[in-house]
C-alpha cells in the first residue's frame, strides 16, 4: 500500500531511464546471449587473480594516437569521450602532432580495419614502465615482433607525456577508468561462476619456482628466496655442527588483467599474454599474465574466453608430451586451410588449447541459450573456429558431453579427450557440416530481413519517442494506440505507452477535490496499468530487444521500489542483471537497485 507521503514522489518517476526506441542489433552475424546462470554465487574475481586495472598508460596511449591519426569515430559515449578528448588535446604543439601522424601512417598495417591498427601499440603500452618515466623493456628480442615494429613510438610518446597537457588531464580520465572497474568486476564474477561450475575445477594460479626475467640484469635468474629457515628435522646433528638451511623460492603466480579502454571501438578486445607487464615491481615469466584490452561494451563472451584459455592452458601444458605426439597427425589437417591462422600453424599446444576454450565457449552459449547444442548456429560457428586451424574444435566440442555427464574435473577428463580423437573423422568436418552451415546463412539473411522491416516500422515508434521525451504525453498515447491497434504485440509501443502511464498521473490524483484515499487508489490502478503493460513488452520482445527488457525488469523494479515492495523489486534487479550488460540496456541502474531501493528526485 502506498503511504499517503509518498504520492507527490509519483511526479518524479519521469523518464527513468530515458529509453532509446532506435536502438537495433543490425551488425550482428551471430547473435548470442548474454544470460547468466540463476542464483549466480558471490565470487569475487580477485580470489582467482582476475584484476580490473585502471592503466594510465593506455590512457596516455590512446590521447597519443588520438593526435596521430586514429579515426576510429564513435558513436553515442564513445563519440562524446572522443570529442572531450580532442578538445584536452588542443593545446598539442604542431611539431609533435606531425611526428606522431608520421610514425603512425608509416607503420599502418595495409589489410587491417582502423580498429585493429592500435594493437600492436597496445602491446606496447602493456609493455612500458608506468608514468612519468614509460621506460621501454630493457630487451627488444622478447617482445612479439608486432610491437617490436612499433617500439620506437615509445619515445614520441615520452616526448608527448612532457611536453602535452595529458599529465594535467589524466586524473580525469583514470577517474572514468575506476568508475568502470565494479561494472566489469560483477560481469567477471558472474563468467568465472559460470565457467568454473561448468568445468568443475578450479584454476592454477600458482606454478612451481622457475626462472624469470630479471630486467636488471637482462636474463633469466632464479628468484631470490623468500624465507630461511633452520632444519629441525635433523635430529642427527652434533652441537658442533651448525643446523642446515632451507631455502624456498616465490611461486610463479598467474594472473589474468582486464584493462577497460573507454576510447576503444564498441566490442573490441585484445587479448594478448606474449608480453611482460612493464609496469610490474617484480620480475614475471612470460605467458604466466593474460592481458585483456576491452571496450566499455565488449561481450561478456571475451571475458569468458580469456578465462577459459587462464584455466584450460596449465592442463593443456600438463599433457604436452602426449599433445606432442600427436603434431604429425593434426598438421595435415591444417595444411589444406587456406586461412589457417600462423599461430595454428606454428604452434600445436595453441591448437589445442583453443580448439577446446572455444567448444566450451560455444557450448556454454548454447546451454545458456537454451540447450541446443547441435543447433545450425553452433555448428557454423566450430566451422570458422576450424577454418582457423584450430582443428579439433569439433572433437572437443562432442567429447564435452561425456564431461557434462560424467561429473569430473576436466582436468581428469581431459587425458581421455585427447586419446579419443579421430583424425579420419576431423579431415571430414567442413564437407559433413556443409548442409548446416548453409541452413545458417539463409537464416542470417532472414534475420537480416526482419532487421530492415523493422527499422522501417519503428520510424513512427521513433517520432513517438521524442514527444515522451518532450513530456506530450496526450499526442504520443494517442500515435502508439493506431500502432497497437494494428500490431498489439509491439513490444517498443507497448514499452511507449507504459512509460506514459508509468509517468502521467491521471486526473482522479491530481483533482484536489478527491480524497488521499481515492488518489493513492487512482495511483496503485495507474502503477499496476503500468506494469501489466511493460510485462506485455518483455514478452513481446524479439531477439534484438534484449535491451528493451532489460529496462523494463528495471522500471518494474523501480516501482516496486516506490510502492515498498523490496523482495519483488530485487527479483526484477536480478532479472535485469541475468541479461547481462547489453548496449543501451540497464544493467548499470539494475546493480544500484540490488544496492539499495530507488528513490525518485
Amino acid at each position: 500500500m502506498l503511504k499517503k507521503n509518498n504520492l507527490p514522489l509519483v511526479l518524479s518517476l519521469s523518464l527513468l531511464l530515458t529509453p532509446n526506441f532506435t536502438t537495433l542489433s543490425v551488425a550482428q552475424n551471430n547473435p548470442s546471449t548474454n544470460n547468466q546462470i540463476a542464483n549466480v554465487e558471490a565470487i569475487n574475481p580477485r580470489d582467482y587473480n582476475v584484476l580490473i586495472i585502471s592503466d594510465e598508460r593506455l590512457l596516455v596511449t590512446m590521447s597519443a594516437l588520438t593526435l596521430a591519426g586514429y579515426k576510429y569515430e564513435g558513436t553515442g559515449k564513445l563519440a562524446e569521450l572522443q570529442a572531450n578528448l580532442r578538445e584536452d588535446l588542443k593545446g598539442t604543439s604542431p611539431d609533435l602532432i606531425k611526428k606522431l601522424q608520421n610514425f603512425y601512417s608509416s607503420h599502418k598495417l595495409e589489410g587491417r580495419e582502423e580498429a585493429a591498427q592500435i594493437s600492436p601499440y597496445i602491446g606496447l603500452a602493456l609493455s612500458l614502465s608506468a608514468p612519468p618515466a614509460l621506460n621501454n623493456p630493457s630487451v627488444k628480442a622478447n617482445l612479439p615482433l608486432d610491437v617490436q615494429d612499433v617500439l620506437d613510438f615509445g619515445s614520441l610518446l615520452r616526448e608527448f607525456y612532457s611536453r602535452s597537457q595529458v599529465r594535467n588531464f589524466l586524473p580525469k580520465y583514470k577517474a572514468l577508468l575506476d568508475g568502470l572497474r565494479n561494472d566489469y568486476e560483477n560481469i567477471a564474477s558472474s563468467v568465472l561462476y559460470e565457467t568454473l561450475i561448468y568445468l568443475r575445477t578450479k584454476p592454477v594460479l600458482e606454478l612451481p619456482p622457475t626462472p624469470v626475467f630479471s630486467r636488471e640484469l637482462d636474463t633469466y635468474v632464479m628468484p631470490p628466496p623468500v624465507e630461511v629457515k633452520k632444519d629441525k628435522k635433523d635430529k642427527k646433528a652434533t652441537t658442533e655442527e651448525k643446523p642446515k638451511e632451507k631455502i624456498e623460492y616465490v611461486p610463479r603466480i598467474r594472473r589474468l588483467q582486464i584493462f577497460p579502454n573507454p576510447f576503444a571501438p564498441a566490442g573490441t578486445v585484445l587479448s594478448r599474454n606474449d608480453v611482460l607487464n612493464g609496469a610490474d615491481s617484480e620480475s614475471r615469466r612470460l605467458g604466466d599474465d593474460y592481458f585483456i584490452v576491452m571496450s566499455e561494451q565488449s561481450t561478456r563472451e571475451h571475458i569468458r574466453h580469456a578465462f577459459l584459455r587462464f584455466v584450460l592452458d596449465p592442463i593443456v601444458g600438463k599433457n604436452s608430451v602426449e599433445i606432442a605426439e600427436l603434431k604429425e597427425r593434426i598438421d595435415p589437417l591444417i595444411a589444406v586451410l587456406p586461412n589457417a591462422k600462423e599461430r595454428a600453424k606454428r604452434n600445436v599446444f595453441e591448437v589445442v588449447g583453443e580448439s577446446i576454450a572455444r567448444a566450451v565457449g560455444i557450448r556454454l552459449t548454447a546451454r545458456l541459450a537454451g540447450g541446443n547444442v547441435g543447433s545450425d548456429e553452433a555448428i557454423s560457428q566450430l566451422s570458422q573456429y576450424y577454418e582457423q586451424g584450430f582443428v579439433l574444435v569439433f572433437h572437443f566440442y562432442d567429447a564435452l558431453a561425456g564431461l557434462e555427464r560424467s561429473g569430473v574435473d576436466v582436468g581428469d577428463f581431459f587425458p581421455a579427450m585427447l586419446t579419443s580423437i579421430d583424425f579420419a573423422h576431423e579431415a571430414k568436418r567442413l564437407d559433413e557440416t556443409k548442409a548446416s552451415r548453409a541452413r545458417f546463412q539463409e537464416q542470417l539473411k532472414e534475420r537480416k530481413a526482419a532487421v530492415k522491416a523493422t527499422i522501417t516500422a519503428v520510424k513512427p515508434i521513433i517520432d513517438i519517442d521524442t514527444l515522451i521525451k518532450q513530456r506530450k504525453f496526450d499526442e504520443a498515447k494517442s500515435q502508439l494506440e493506431v500502432i497497437l491497434r494494428e500490431q498489439p504485440k509491439n513490444a517498443r509501443a507497448l514499452f511507449g505507452m507504459a512509460q506514459i502511464i508509468n509517468n502521467q498521473p491521471s486526473r482522479v490524483e491530481l483533482d484536489d477535490i478527491n480524497s488521499d484515499d481515492d488518489k493513492i487508489a487512482a495511483q496503485e490502478e495507474r502503477l499496476s496499468s503500468a506494469v501489466k503493460l511493460y510485462r506485455e513488452a518483455i514478452s513481446s520482445a524479439s531477439a534484438e530487444e534484449k535491451w528493451l527488457v532489460s529496462q523494463c525488469h528495471v522500471l518494474i523494479g523501480r516501482i516496486y521500489d516506490f510502492i515498498e515492495e523490496r523482495d519483488a523489486a530485487i527479483r526484477e534487479y536480478d532479472k535485469a542483471v541475468q541479461l547481462g550488460d547489453i548496449p543501451q540496456g540497464a544493467y548499470k541502474e539494475a546493480q544500484e537497485g540490488k544496492t539499495k531501493p530507488f528513490a525518485p528526485k
